[in-house]
């Protein structure tokens, strides 16, 4: 900047710059886009290197009437892309108001601004679009207001998709009682085989894994921590840990008629 103020090209940039802010449409959910004004939204995971994985979440209107949703699919140990025939969870189902609504609570405050072409080589996503009366075939691509936003929007349609698988019938839930358990997927079919991997390893500590009136097993793969597999029964599982310090002193029952006066 020039001792009398702003020079010529610093105050051209600044132009350009607004500019560029103005023609890019953005809008703000909750301020400039009601949940009233939405017809669609969609979220997009996909990898098609080795491990390939898809993931689809989409909230929509049809016929006046609010709907959910979800394509999970995945290819172990091969690359993409994942084809239906690699479903491992889908369908679709209409939702209540309520439902809707808790939806549209996680994505308010984030912005929409006209669309642009991913180009990085690679990029897995996700992708977010939000349709909205008004966009104009434009200004639909999304970003959450912050990530705790997406984190919670993520919950809301992992809950949901298990409803609906669930809701299917012949599917049973699996719940998972700590945070570092990691698995595809929630809800089964009775004799499917199910794997879950813990992946807290703390130093001199025991572990031990527990569920109810299933019979478990336990083993331990680098880079996987510790693998839980058992066969899906005819009813819901709850898979359970509990931890230890091995380091910590513990005394023995004393014995009978040690340190006695004789």
């Amino acid at each position: 900047m020039s001792e009398k103020g702003w020079d010529e090209q610093e105050v051209s940039e600044g132009v350009g710059l607004f500019d560029s802010i103005r023609n890019s449409g953005s809008k703000t959910v909750g301020k400039d886009i009601t949940s009233a004004d939405i017809t669609e939204f969609f979220y997009t995971e996909e990898n098609i290197n080795f491990n390939a994985y898809y993931l689809r979440y989409r909230f929509f209107i049809r016929d006046g009437k609010k709907h959910f949703f979800y394509d999970k699919r995945k290819r172990d140990g091969e690359y993409g892309p994942a084809a239906e025939a690699d479903r491992i969870m889908y369908g679709y189902y209409e939702i209540p108001d309520d439902t809707w609504n808790e939806f549209y609570e996680t994505i308010k405050d984030g912005t929409v601004v006209k669309r642009t072409v991913s180009t990085a080589s690679g990029d897995s996503g996700p992708w977010t679009y939000l349709y909205w009366n008004g966009d104009k075939g434009k200004i639909q691509e999304y970003s959450f207001a912050s990530r705790q936003a997406e984190e919670s929007f993520l919950e809301i349609c992992r809950r949901l998709a298990e409803d609906g698988e669930v809701s299917k019938g012949g599917k049973y839930r699996l719940t998972l009682e700590d945070a570092f358990f990691q698995t595809d997927r929630t809800v089964y079919a009775p004799g499917e085989e199910v794997t879950v991997c813990y992946d807290l390893i703390a130093t001199d500590t025991d572990y031990h894994f527990y569920s109810n009136d299933v019979d478990i097993k336990t083993g331990y793969e680098s880079g996987r921590g510790y693998v839980i597999t058992f066969v899906m029964p005819e009813r819901d599982v709850t898979l359970s840990v509990s931890s230890r310090n091995s380091m910590e002193y513990e005394p023995e029952e004393e014995i009978a008629g040690a340190g006695s006066e004789g």
